[in-house]
């Protein structure tokens, strides 16, 4: 069925999806079994659990064995004829050897259909309480995370925060402040895909960034949480081993229109935007300030969502963000055997032990080749310069004169040099985000070496993004 179908939900369209967007939500927990479905040529609409049984049991029709499996009775009961046996019992026979064969394949697909992952989760009691399911909810969320890139106009990465997909999989929530200022913004999912929104719903604090393909997304609580209570903060899926940490729920703060919650912990900048899940897996809030551990209720972010008006991604880059520097240090960026090296020098007072960085290659200006010769000339020039003792003898004065016409030439060079560096960084051949797992000590140097296949005419610029201690 790649035909869009209409989803109903208690009578109310809830979305429009193709077959494998239809089945993908259902497996996220999305939509429910009890939803229906409906496409133009139906008579009426038909539940999503009798279109997987339905589906489920043609499909057996599909496998190669089948035929086979069919017309083989059949000819041992023509055999069987010929010879004079009983041509009764063979009958009898033939419909329970396909229906035992099919009935179990049909069952075994059903149950794999079903999202067994998701629903409510028993939460075990032990002597101090009930234990915060940790390692099912990160999982629940593990394909719903999201890494938020902001760029600015110059297509500078300004900083890496956290989101989270809603909406039926179309949708990225995060924190206003992760965005703000942003020309261009990249989200990152989990499986690679790197997505770029065109259009933004925004408020104070959070902000929609609308997905131009549906992705996997989590479910929204229908409770909020309560003062001492647990939940779980995910962030983004970058690294080796994306992070979960169990917090409570220090207090819940309700406003005029709004409920916040107070976390017991400080979590670092790309954490900003973060989903909070309940026990239940279920999106119960978002970070929108890490270092302080305050959270934005998810049901009152939901309101936005239905009732903010949808507008370009340009109307983030006029509102005010908070500038991020890092206590790191990098060297200028060389490709050296397909591979770009840094230099990263620690100016902390504490030890490094993770930094995320932004890559970004494009093809060397041809300008480049002028300014090198130009700056070999004039330390060649300089070299001469010194050697000669007496400045009034006609060679010093030439040597001086070459110096000056040099360095005009070099400051010159180094303009267009600079401008065509700008019209190159436009046309970016690659763009990426790498974590290194280090242990960088307080002033400390470290030559690093990011594996990127890059061809020896290209330039390459590194941003760090976060540091993490």
């Amino acid at each position: 069925m790649d035909r869009k179908c209409q989803v109903t939900r208690e009578g109310q369209i809830i979305g429009e999806h193709d077959e494998p967007t239809m089945l993908a939500l259902l497996n996220a927990g999305a939509l429910r079994l009890t939803d229906c479905y409906w496409h133009a040529g139906m008579t009426a609409p038909v539940s999503l659990a009798d279109y997987l049984c339905r589906r489920d049991r043609r499909s057996w029709l599909r496998q190669p064995y089948t035929w086979f499996l069919i017309t083989l009775p059949l000819a041992a009961a023509s055999f069987a004829l010929m010879l004079g046996a009983s041509f009764k019992p063979a009958v009898s026979e033939t419909p329970r050897m396909v229906v035992d064969h099919a009935a179990p394949q049909s069952s075994d697909e059903v149950r794999r259909a079903i999202p067994l992952i998701r629903g409510r989760l028993e939460v075990n009691a032990s002597a101090s309480g009930p234990v915060f399911p940790q390692a099912t909810v990160q999982n629940l969320a593990v394909h719903s995370r999201v890494a938020v890139v902001a760029f600015d106009n110059h297509q500078q990465p300004m900083r890496l925060a956290s989101g989270v997909v809603v909406a039926d999989g179309m949708a990225v929530l995060t924190s206003l402040g992760a965005v703000a200022g942003a020309a261009q913004v990249e989200l990152h999912l989990p499986n690679g895909d790197i997505l770029v929104p065109s259009a933004v719903i925004a408020d104070e604090e959070v902000a929609f960034l609308a997905l131009p393909a549906a992705a996997v997304p989590v479910r929204w609580a229908s409770e909020g949480l309560k003062a001492q209570s647990s939940a779980c903060v995910v962030n983004h899926p970058l690294g080796s081993a994306p992070s979960s940490d169990v917090v409570k729920i220090e207090s819940v703060i309700a406003g005029a229109q709004r409920v916040h919650y107070t976390l017991d912990g400080a979590f670092p900048s790309s954490a900003e935007g973060s989903a909070v899940l309940n026990a239940a897996g279920d999106l119960a809030g978002v970070l929108i300030d890490p270092a302080e551990g305050r959270v934005l209720r998810a049901a009152d972010a939901r309101v936005l969502l239905q009732e903010g008006t949808p507008r370009r991604l340009s109307s983030l880059a006029g509102l005010h963000q908070t500038p991020v520097t890092w206590p790191i240090a990098i060297g200028e960026a060389q490709v050296v055997d397909g591979r770009v090296a840094i230099t990263v020098r620690s100016q902390s007072l504490d030890p490094v032990h993770r930094i995320t960085l932004h890559l970004r290659c494009y093809a060397s200006p041809p300008e480049k080749a002028e300014v090198q010769m130009l700056e070999t000339q004039l330390n060649y020039a300089a070299v001469q310069s010194g050697m000669n003792g007496d400045e009034a003898t006609p060679e010093a004065v030439v040597v001086r004169q070459a110096l000056r016409e040099i360095t005009a030439r070099l400051e010159l060079a180094r303009e267009r040099w600079k401008a065509a560096i700008a019209t190159a960084r436009m046309q970016v051949l690659r763009s990426e985000l790498q974590v290194i797992e280090c242990d960088l000590q307080p002033g400390a140097t470290q030559r690093l070496l990011l594996e990127v296949n890059a061809a020896s005419n290209w330039s390459a610029e590194v941003t760090v993004l976060e540091a993490v201690m």
